[in-house]
């Protein structure tokens, strides 16, 4: 349910942390146990130490940075990691004692930060619990915090993407372990945009003959860093290539995460593996397709032209078949006639 949604770390990282709790024999109720654990970062280890075991750990999400930053008229950048320890800090002491009001606490400035003190936006300060000891509000600072430093530019990454076919199979390989998509399955690439020469020398470069080229595509993904331009090749090719490619048929595709930005390819891949009809490529599908498309209407065109002849012309004859015609046009009667012998004359 979750491929494509761009999760899959995190997915990975569920189990692993499902995995160390069970080992551990139950779920750690501190701060510090919670944060050892795989994919749990500083604001969830805060907020499950808090809301499920009641200590006293402040949950500093964007909500708060910004009612912290306008409260105590703080200019800092709360993209700066010293920031948001320094917010949470300045919370830790004073957070109340009991777990029931530490709960009400930390989900009070969620709230705050979320509906009044909101982003994006004026903020409603008439409507403010605590607009009285807001040093942004008596500055007059409020509306231009927090101050957040602009993202950079997303990186732009030109890729030459390949769909190897053989034997109605398609190449697939694994991506590292670790980094952007890590452990998936992908479509074999290379760095840079080829244009077709280029493309055809790399393939051979790793082992395969190129035997027919298919189809060029383009395709762009969007990550939240990075921008992925692709340029992509389907090819018909002779050989066995790289022990890292894996030679899959439409049912093992459909068995393997492929993540999203490969999605124009996928589909492509499948068309290509699914377009099979008793043993005949696309291409001759196409091919017989293109011939019933032009023979079809000649074939209606003769049925035409012969029905208005026998309709409108096929009665009339020359004038020569005319003229050999009997002009009788009364009965005609068959006689047979049979040979009498003189024998059997003088007999009668």
């Amino acid at each position: 349910l979750w491929e494509g949604l761009g999760y899959y770390s995190r997915a990975r990282n569920l189990q692993k942390a499902a995995q160390e709790i069970t080992a551990l024999g139950g779920f750690p109720d501190t701060y510090d146990g919670l944060l050892a654990l795989p994919g749990i970062g500083d604001y969830t280890a805060s907020a499950i130490a808090a809301a499920a075991f009641g200590r006293r750990e402040p949950a500093v999400d964007g909500n708060v940075l910004r009612v912290m930053t306008r409260l105590t008229d703080c200019h800092d950048d709360i993209s700066d990691p010293k920031t948001k320890r320094a917010v949470r800090a300045a919370l830790a002491e004073v957070m109340p004692e009991e777990p029931a009001d530490i709960r009400i606490f930390n989900q009070a400035m969620m709230e705050l930060g979320a509906t009044v003190c909101g982003p994006n936006t004026a903020p409603r300060c008439d409507d403010c619990p605590v607009s009285g000891l807001c040093l942004g509000r008596q500055r007059g600072t409020a509306e231009t915090l927090p101050v957040k430093k602009a993202k950079k530019e997303r990186r732009v990454e030109e890729k030459t993407v390949f769909l190897l076919m053989r034997d109605r199979k398609i190449a697939l390989r694994k991506r590292p372990k670790t980094g952007l998509l890590a452990g998936l399955w992908e479509f074999p690439n290379v760095e840079g945009t080829l244009d077709e020469t280029a493309a055809g020398a790399a393939v051979e470069a790793v082992g395969l003959s190129v035997i027919d080229w298919q189809s060029r595509l383009t395709a762009k993904h969007i990550f939240t860093h990075v921008e992925w331009r692709m340029t992509g090749y389907a090819l018909t090719v002779r050989g066995d290539g790289p022990a890292e490619l894996e030679w899959v048929d439409a049912a093992g595709l459909a068995a393997r995460s492929v993540p999203s930005a490969f999605a124009r390819y996928y589909e492509e891949a499948k068309r290509e593996l699914e377009g099979f009809l008793l043993g005949l490529p696309l291409k001759l599908l196409a091919l017989v397709f293109g011939l019933l498309r032009v023979l079809i209407p000649v074939l209606l065109l003769i049925l035409v032209v012969r029905w208005l002849w026998r309709k409108y012309g096929g009665h009339k004859r020359s004038e020569s078949a005319k003229k050999d015609e009997p002009h009788f046009k009364g009965p005609v009667y068959t006689v047979d006639y049979k040979e009498v012998k003189d024998d059997d004359r003088h007999k009668e």
